[in-house]
């Protein structure tokens, strides 16, 4: 509603039309709180639908009114509340297609205060179209985090999400450290920085009945996840692969304490025989992520001597207290719900990654952007600005 008055208040020039979205930033990013709750709401309704006739006769009940008292309806209108669910999330993203249509109409007619506006508000809105999206997928993540944290006992952190992203996993390996004695059965979760081992045991639990000709405890046994260790991929200075038997390959994560090997931090990984080309595709994965977790942070021409450390926050869902940070040199934002940089100590500011390793005196002048006719991308021309 807020949008439709300025919209109508423009309506003679388009002049204001970068001011407008820069005013309703702060109302488009609670949009990031709602839309990214939109899949959770639809498989809700999915297995309500499924499962619960009461809830079922009564969202078509719904539906059907809606329909019949809609006074502008028309062929295309949707009252299915499934796909009203689905257009929340894409609602937001016509409107970087709208001002890249000014800004370009702008250009062709040389009116530069409108095409410079327009190209304001469009860069805005397509940073925020790209921050809602990633929003909604970082939120997916999580609650995917959590599911798996419920499968696991003794986890000592609060959030698996906060070891990062999860770049695979191995679902049963023989493994352990040098300092012991034989294998156990463990799953391994690779983070972007962390190597997280579960142990996977086999333990007695007592039902709640009795043998009822002993009188004992009736006990089965179940499968257990439990927390074994975390470990950092950095620390681990050599990931090496080797056979030393024609049964196994082994894969070896050690870590040095000078020459020494710290035999409480190294772990060896043991693959039977046939499983060769298994053992090789872990190692070259290993490999990647201790590297990218020991790469220095690169730094541009204006941090050369900064003290920087990697940006890692998670945003609250309130839409009262929700902090969206923005790079201090591209003033965009640290797109997603779990926002990622790099932060300068000594410019006291956030930065993208690839913002903070820019070295300004090479840059060369970017072009001005095109765009492409949207004839020729077969975008759909709406006869008025009130058809956004």
């Amino acid at each position: 509603e807020n949008l439709k008055r300025e919209f109508e208040m423009m309506q003679q020039s388009y002049v204001t039309v970068g001011q407008i979205f820069e005013k309703m930033r702060n109302e488009f990013l609670v949009y990031c709180l709602v839309s990214s709750r939109m899949n959770t709401a639809i498989e809700f309704l999915a297995d309500q639908i499924t499962g619960n006739p009461e809830t079922r006769e009564t969202i078509k009940r719904m539906q059907k009114e809606a329909a019949q008292s809609y006074k502008y309806k028309d062929d295309r209108t949707p009252f299915d509340l499934k796909d009203l669910l689905i257009m929340i999330p894409l609602h937001i993203t016509r409107y970087p297609m709208m001002l890249g249509e000014i800004q370009k109409q702008a250009k062709k007619s040389k009116k530069k205060e409108i095409e410079n506006e327009a190209r304001k508000g469009n860069d805005m809105m397509k940073n925020l179209v790209k921050h809602i999206d990633q929003y909604a997928s970082d939120h997916n993540y999580i609650e995917t985090m959590k599911e798996l944290k419920e499968e696991i006992k003794d986890v000592p952190v609060q959030n698996l999400h906060d070891y990062g992203v999860l770049s695979f996993e191995i679902a049963n390996i023989d493994m352990k450290k040098v300092s012991g004695q034989s294998y156990g059965q463990y799953q391994l979760l690779l983070f972007e920085n962390y190597l997280v081992a579960l142990e996977l045991t086999e333990e007695e639990t007592f039902l709640n009945e009795v043998n009822w000709f002993t009188g004992t405890p009736l006990v089965t046994k179940m499968n257990v996840k439990r927390f074994y260790e975390h470990f950092k991929m950095k620390e681990f200075h050599e990931i090496r692969m080797t056979t030393h038997d024609k049964e196994s390959s082994y894969i070896h994560l050690n870590h040095y304490n000078g020459p020494a090997k710290n035999a409480n931090l190294s772990l060896v990984l043991r693959f039977p025989f046939g499983k060769m080309s298994d053992c090789e595709e872990v190692y070259n994965k290993l490999e990647v992520l201790r590297m990218n977790a020991s790469t220095d942070i690169e730094k541009g021409s204006d941090h050369t001597d900064h003290d920087s450390v990697v940006f890692r926050e998670e945003i609250e869902d309130n839409s009262e207290t929700m902090q969206h940070s923005k790079c201090k040199d591209c003033a965009k934002f640290l797109n997603g719900k779990i926002q990622t940089g790099i932060k300068c100590n000594t410019c006291n500011a956030l930065f993208h990654k690839e913002c903070f390793a820019i070295n300004k005196d090479e840059d060369e002048y970017k072009e001005e952007e095109e765009f492409d006719d949207p004839e020729d991308l077969n975008v759909i021309q709406t006869e008025s600005i009130e058809d956004f």
